[in-house]
């Protein structure tokens, strides 16, 4: 049976790229911009009592 080699990576390594890697996953789609007129309709009182 021929032995098998595991590849690991350094700790040092790992410290490195891991602020890269959690960075990555919390980029979206959207790349900023100017704000555009909305509205909103509410319903219930003015202090949002009566809302779910």
């Amino acid at each position: 049976m021929a032995a098998s080699k595991q590849v690991s990576m350094p700790p040092a390594l790992l410290l490195l790229l891991l602020p890269l890697l959690v960075q990555a996953n919390f980029k979206g789609p959207y790349k900023g911009g100017e704000w555009k007129s909305a509205h909103a309709t509410f319903y219930g009182h003015n202090d949002g009592s009566g809302t779910i």
